[in-house]
């Protein structure tokens, strides 16, 4: 066949490339793929066949479209350039590689500490600080739940996206809108069901259940427990200009001279501030004063007040998960795990980080399935039926999701859904069996036990809803919490 709209008849797709608004009469329409995931990146790949001297840029913005819905959204990540043929005939055979607008988030940095924030509050500020540059918006972004603190030391805005979404569970997507949606499972519902009985929609399914990663027992070692304030006194000898406290220290401390508290601009970070007449740093017990300031003479005592470090080891565990494998299997019914953190410091913060990891490597089920039938997009969650293997009206949360034209009117999409949350397949796995993961514990490590309580909640209402006629929606079109109809 030939690149561009069969017969040369308008089927409603539009590609654009940069400024070149018809770039669908290069395309040959079965080449192209477009791969989803949730908090992943979504990537379109298609080939074109070009003669006139077109060419795409890498970097060059990239939508597709059809019948005015966008497909996808995003930029030129690479680009391969042949002849079309053996020889120089004039004719190019370029393949294409898109990544979507995800990406953005990829290279910029965030460096920031947040205390006793709303997670949504956290994602519209580092969109503010990063990504607003870049045209991102947020009015998708939910408020969620409190986090108590999160340092993120300029990591890739990504990476910190993730990091939220393993405290609190709200899964991130910047849409093909430029808007970054964040939220829970389950806030978007798919137009339709799947059942292999009834709408013949649904072919090659397939049900995975394993117990890689699992655990129901989750260690978290290397956080950090913060002390109560505390205040520590230390007599003056007309030499000493460094005094030593139990605690390493968390936060600015609070210094006295015999009762009176100096100025606390007077106090600074030690190999970062300067002229300050003492300085400290996080993690240090050293309180040291600056050389061209006055000793403190034996009539005198320093008063150190401060809240200290201390290594503790949380150890979160599932009662429910337990019970439910020693009804299989017998024995404890325990599946034990540790993960090591350096940078995680309050009791809440870990217990969160311990929760998020048995949350997400819970037991759950795995389905591929290929279907023909449009509307279906990644984070939404559809009901399967499968009356055979004993699935039943089980909702599934889509994860993942490949699209390849098959005509001009058809489209076949490969589908990854979960009962789960959001966790890696066997390459995970074995990276992280293979992988260094060194243990910080001593002699003053802490303790301490979570046990996670499942708690149900059941509502029903009845809603009127009038259906007007399904029109194809692009993906990630959808503003959080709405269907896609």
């Amino acid at each position: 066949g030939v690149p561009g709209p069969p017969d040369g008849v308008d089927d409603g797709y539009r590609l654009t490339i940069g400024p070149q608004a018809d770039a669908i009469n290069y395309l040959y329409y079965n080449s192209y793929r477009l791969k989803a995931q949730a908090n992943g990146r979504n990537t379109l790949s298609f080939r074109l066949v070009v003669a006139d001297g077109f060419a795409p840029i890498r970097g060059q913005s990239v939508q597709l479209t059809l019948n005015g819905n966008r497909i996808f959204s995003g930029s030129i990540f690479s680009r391969r350039i042949s002849f079309l043929g053996h020889s120089s005939t004039g004719w190019l055979d370029m393949e294409v590689e898109c990544v979507d607008r995800n990406a953005v988030a990829d290279r910029r940095l965030i460096g920031e500490v947040y205390l006793n924030a709303r997670v949504g509050d956290i994602f519209r500020d580092i969109v503010a600080k990063t990504l607003a540059a870049e045209g991102v918006t947020t009015e998708g972004v939910l408020d969620g739940p409190l986090v108590t603190k999160v340092v993120f030391n300029n990591i890739p805005v990504s990476q910190a996206f993730d990091q939220l979404f393993d405290l609190t569970g709200h899964y991130w997507n910047i849409d093909y809108y430029n808007v970054l949606t964040t939220g829970p499972r389950g806030l978007s519902l798919a137009p339709f069901a799947l059942d292999i009985g009834v709408n013949g929609v649904m072919r090659d399914f397939r049900d995975t259940e394993t117990l890689a990663q699992y655990r129901n027992s989750q260690l978290v070692d290397g956080g950090k427990g913060i002390t109560n304030l505390r205040t520590e006194r230390f007599p003056g000898d007309g030499e000493t200009r460094t005094w030593t406290v139990e605690y390493p220290i968390y936060e600015k401390p609070v210094i006295d001279l015999d009762g009176v508290p100096v100025d606390p601009n007077s106090i600074g970070i030690r190999g970062l501030d300067e002229d300050k007449a003492f300085y400290w740093s996080k993690g240090s017990n050293q309180i040291g004063q600056d050389s061209d300031k006055a000793v403190i003479v034996s009539t005198d005592t320093i008063g150190i007040t401060y809240r200290g470090l201390f290594d503790i080891l949380t150890s979160v565990i599932d009662p429910d998960g337990i019970a439910e494998r020693q009804a299989v299997e017998g024995g404890s019914g325990l599946y034990e795990a540790i993960t090591s953190e350096g940078n995680l410091d309050g009791d809440d913060v870990v217990m969160q980080r311990g929760l998020g990891l048995l949350r997400r490597y819970s037991l759950g089920s795995d389905i591929e399935v290929e279907t023909d039938a449009d509307g279906l997009a990644v984070g939404q969650q559809v009901e399967v039926t499968v009356a055979p293997m004993n699935i039943t009206a089980r909702l599934y949360l889509i994860m993942g999701m490949e699209m390849r034209g098959l005509t001009p009117e058809r489209r076949r999409y490969r589908i990854q859904a979960t009962t789960g949350e959001l966790r890696g397949g066997f390459k995970e796995f074995w990276k992280r069996v293979f992988r260094s993961n060194p243990l910080t514990q001593n002699e003053g490590t802490v303790l301490q036990k979570v046990l996670q309580f499942r708690d149900r909640l059941d509502l029903t209402e009845t809603v009127a809803v009038s259906v007007p006629a399904y029109v194809q929606q692009g993906w990630g079109s959808s503003k959080e919490g709405e269907s896609q109809w």
